[in-house]
């Protein structure tokens, strides 16, 4: 009998274990939740099981439960360029962040941006990609707050939910009542702010249980003011500066990541949850170098101290309890390209980043790096003064191995200490070392001088609030920009809108009517060009015209206006189009050449134009559609004062023919996506360069998600034209996880000093839906012709 219960004890464990092991291997096979705790100024020393002066029983669980490094560095000692590095894997220095985030004043003056690019990677859209809900609960200090009105929101860095402190472009009211960083109006009291962003954190992860989820809780505290208790001013029970006051925001902190452990497991989420725990940045005050665990530096110092963090990580299912590393040395770069590794998340270009992938290293398999660890912080003495000695620092560091070299620009204050044996960088080798330092400091020095050079913003934020098709600027003789295009609210006519530098957009109002005393159009009047000629504006256009004997659906013709004033009112020169060709044309485009000469470039619509290719007998087989039509761009030499044409058009671009031409394959999405039985090429925009004239156009539907600008080049104004290897030169960008489509209808412009080249073209966001708005966007032509434009962006 007894023999009986020990075999059945023993096969209910055994069933019991091979359950568990099951149990285990299902969660191997799921993408894990991912939440990232980032504290804010809280010092490697302030964690008890690192260092022992303060008491953090939870956090100490967390590492109890998981694996605690002890070589991991932020990517900066200020909180928002350290911040920029983990979202991007990306030397915060590289995205032109010195500093934290301050006015447009005062980032100019420290030679940083006024907010993260949208367009940079980010660790939220890749994992997104994969399928994640992202979420981003509490401080952001990476764009917004202050007078900076116009950081992109969160959803544009991948965000699906947010909750934002102020210091962000979307602030949360329930902590910020005021404008300003907390408030005692707050209706959450900056004692119980990690509460709130661990209740937003849980009810996300609560919401979202069907998929996988990555969070930022990114907390406020431990940051001074140290508001001990719900009396905002700070008189309990000691003052914002104080220690005491510390040690009591410290002990609510720890225990609020203590309840969301708890939370966890009251999901059932908690064995396939990656947990990690590091802090932003070194601390701030310093208390005898106790938050720094004694190493020398604060934050803002490139020293240890305000560099090297507490980074725990717990993930039940896949890293043992009580792990310890002491040996790899790991950066908040890394956590993009392992995070995603560790996802299945698809990395493009892993070489662009300089983060590493430590996923093993991670899940407890400790590895030597490859790459060298470098930072800059300090940029100028005249705006980085703090801290002051000993913790001050030279603006640049590395870390190789052991060894750690200290240096400014100009190669002064050069330190070299050996971490293995000097951890508190007291006993500067440089002297002894020389090899080292000259290895290293070539390194470092590289990589600083390499760096983008920093430009003031030269353009309006992408998208510009102008919801314009086909837009076009004119810079005029006086330097004042004028902007027309489709649409905006015009009636049976043309909006225009102006700005002294590009900047900043106002609303003339309508500039053409049609019904003015020659007026020829009566509806779809399309993409207007103004060109300043003699004293006199002359708008170039398209409109439905109202001569129409066989009832055409599409009876578009080109007509041109004259004004006085680039703000109209616009006549029409005549009572009709400048010329008919015997086919609807639109997208009217004019070139005043060296020689006097004038050229119209135009395009034939699609309409009643089928034409046979290798690509319409595919879709034709494919049972898609009958026959494919096709727009083709023409251009034909002009009267001088615009009221003729002379000779005969001349084909100058069209649809690829064969399948296997180069430009096929992008020219022809609106066929091979089985949107319509249509090719575009439209929308030409011709100028010269030395001794090239160059013709951008657009191809694809121009209501569709694939429209895109691509150019030819050629040495004669009418042609022939050769079609650029490079193209398309402006498309879509959400594969890549941005939020613009339908790119087209382009035209180029120049800064107000005239030294660089912008393009100008419409486009549409998530946000926007199908109504198109306007983006202008830095372009280039390198030494050997090659045409590049640096879009779409929105920022």
């Amino acid at each position: 009998m007894r023999c009986h219960k020990i075999i059945a004890a023993f096969l209910l464990l055994l069933v019991v274990t091979q359950t568990r092991a099951k149990s285990t291997q299902h969660l191997s096979d799921q993408a894990p939740n991912i939440i990232l705790i980032l504290a804010d100024d809280l010092g490697i020393g302030d964690i008890s099981c690192y260092y022992g002066k303060y008491n953090t029983p939870h956090i100490d669980r967390i590492a109890a439960e998981g694996l605690r490094f002890t070589n991991y560095y932020s990517a900066s000692p200020i909180c928002s360029p350290s911040r920029a590095g983990i979202l991007t894997g990306i030397r915060p220095a590289e995205l032109h962040f010195t500093t934290f985030l301050n006015t447009r004043a005062d980032n100019k003056r420290k030679e940083q941006v006024d907010f993260l690019d949208p367009n940079a990677p980010s660790m939220a859209k890749l994992l997104k990609a994969k399928g994640y809900a992202t979420g981003h609960f509490g401080k952001w200090h990476l764009g917004g707050g202050r007078d900076v009105t116009n950081a992109p929101n969160f959803d544009q860095y991948g965000f699906d939910a947010w909750s934002g402190t102020y210091e962000s472009p979307d602030p949360d009211p329930a902590i910020t009542a005021t404008n300003w960083i907390w408030s005692d109006k707050d209706s959450v009291k900056r004692w119980n702010r990690t509460a709130y962003f661990v209740d937003k954190t849980l009810a996300f992860l609560g919401a979202n249980k069907n998929k996988p989820c990555f969070v930022n809780l990114w907390t406020d505290d431990v940051h001074t003011p140290w508001v001990a208790g719900d009396d905002e001013t700070g008189r309990y029970p000691g003052k914002p500066e104080e220690e005491k006051s510390f040690e009591s925001v410290l002990k609510e902190f720890d225990h609020q990541l203590g309840r969301l452990m708890t939370g966890l497991k009251e999901l059932g989420i908690d064995e396939n949850t990656i947990v990690i725990f590091t802090s932003d940045n070194g601390p701030l005050p310093n208390f005898r170098q106790d938050r720094s665990a004694g190493l020398r530096g604060t934050k803002l110092s490139l020293y240890e101290g305000g560099l090297k963090m507490p980074f725990i990580i717990r993930w039940p299912a896949k890293i043992k309890k009580a792990g310890v590393d002491t040996s790899s040395i790991i950066s908040a770069l890394d956590l993009l390209p392992s995070f995603c590794k560790i996802a299945g998340a698809k990395l493009e270009g892993p070489e662009s980043f300089d983060g590493e992938d430590r996923s093993a290293v991670l899940l407890g398999k400790p590895s030597k790096r490859k790459n060298t660890l470098i930072w800059e912080y300090g940029r100028n003495n005249a705006f980085f003064s703090v801290p002051k000695a000993p913790n001050k620092s030279p603006a640049l560091a590395c870390r190789v191995d052991n060894w750690k070299l200290l240096l400014n620009a100009d190669k002064t204050s050069i330190e070299l200490y050996d971490l293995r044996t000097d951890k508190n960088e007291s006993n500067n080798l440089a002297v002894n070392y020389p090899e080292i330092v000259n290895r290293l400091s070539k390194e470092i020095l590289n990589w600083w001088t390499a760096l983008p050079p920093y430009e003031e913003k030269l353009i309006s934020n992408n998208p510009i609030d102008v919801k314009f098709g086909d837009p076009y600027i004119l810079r005029t003789s006086s330097g004042k920009y004028y902007m027309y295009g489709t649409g905006a609210g015009a009636k049976n006519g043309f909006v225009a809108y102006s700005s002294d530098d590009l900047k900043d957009w106002k609303r003339e109002g309508q500039v053409y009517f049609s019904d003015n005393k020659n007026g020829w159009g009566i509806h779809s009047f399309w993409a207007p060009e103004v060109y300043e000629r003699n004293g006199k504006f002359y708008l170039f256009y398209s409109a439905q015209w109202k001569v129409n004997p066989t009832n055409e659906e599409e009876n578009f013709k080109i007509g041109v206006a004259v004004a006085d004033q680039p703000t109209g009112p616009f006549i029409d020169l005549t009572n009709q189009p400048i010329f008919d060709p015997g086919y609807p044309i639109i997208d009217a485009n004019v070139l005043f050449a060296e020689n006097g000469k004038v050229y119209l470039y135009y395009s034939r619509c699609c309409y009643k134009h089928a034409v046979d290719s290798e690509v319409a007998r595919w879709a034709r087989k494919k049972g898609w559609f009958k026959e494919i039509e096709e727009s083709w761009v023409y251009g034909v030499e002009i009267q001088p004062d615009f009221t003729g044409i002379i000779g005969e058009p001349v084909l100058l671009l069209r649809p690829p023919v064969k399948m296997n031409d180069p430009q096929a394959a992008w020219e022809s999405l609106s066929v091979t996506s089985k949107e319509v039985n249509r090719r575009w090429t439209e929308g030409s925009f011709i100028f010269k360069r030395d001794d090239t004239y160059y013709m951008m156009y657009s191809a694809n539907y121009f209501g569709g998600k694939n429209y895109a600008v691509g150019y030819a080049t050629s040495n004669n104004p009418l042609g022939p034209f050769t079609k650029a290897a490079n193209n398309p030169v402006l498309q879509k960008n959400t594969a890549s996880g941005g939020i613009v489509t339908g790119t087209g209808h382009n035209s180029i412009t120049y800064t107000p000093d005239g030294k660089t080249m912008l393009c100008v073209y419409h486009g549409r966001t998530n946000k926007t839906g199908d109504e198109r708005v306007v983006f202008i966007d830095k372009m280039e032509i390198s030494k050997e012709g090659i045409l590049t434009v640096h879009g779409p962006t929105t920022q």
